[in-house]
């Protein structure tokens, strides 16, 4: 049995009725309208972005190079190129030198490796201890401490919804 990707279809700029959808929304066919959020739903922060982006990175190479235990089971040709994972991820860091430059440029170190690196072995300890990650976030991810403050109306399908006044 032959089973296809479902194709991609744009998404309507009208609803059947002919009527035109509100800003920000949209309808795929026999799908359920979505609307985005009024506003943007964090404030920009790029101190705390960076962070986000180290934390993840950190994580994926953990994810993707195994503990240290798994990377001695490697061919002898990697384990000898990089004796650690630790290695592995330093190597890699090396491998982006448009960051590298710039990170020098502007912090007088490559920033961007070393914070990954420590984080990387913040998580390895973790899991080497059992003790949990404690993120350098600080408020810590998807705390409602970052998101813009409520508007004084909501929209809902282009319709404004009055809050109770204070």
């Amino acid at each position: 049995m032959r089973v296809s990707a479902p194709s991609a279809r744009p998404l309507k700029a009208a609803r059947p009725s002919g009527k035109a959808l509100p800003p920000g929304c949209g309808q795929a066919p026999n799908r359920p309208l979505v609307c985005s959020p009024p506003g943007p739903p964090f404030r920009w922060d790029e101190e705390r972005r960076f962070l986000l982006r180290c934390e993840l990175d950190a994580a994926f190479f953990h994810l993707y190079l195994g503990p240290e235990t798994e990377w001695r089971q490697q061919p002898a040709a990697l384990t000898d190129a990089f004796p650690t994972p630790r290695h592995a991820v330093s190597y890699i860091m090396d491998t982006f030198p448009i960051v590298r430059r710039k990170d020098i440029a502007k912090h007088g170190h490559y920033r961007t490796q070393q914070t990954i690196l420590e984080i990387y072995d913040g998580l390895a300890e973790s899991m080497r201890t059992g003790v949990p990650y404690q993120t350098r976030l600080d408020p810590p991810p998807a705390d409602p401490a970052c998101c813009h403050p409520p508007r004084e109306s909501t929209a809902i399908l282009g319709v404004a919804k009055p809050t109770k006044p204070s």
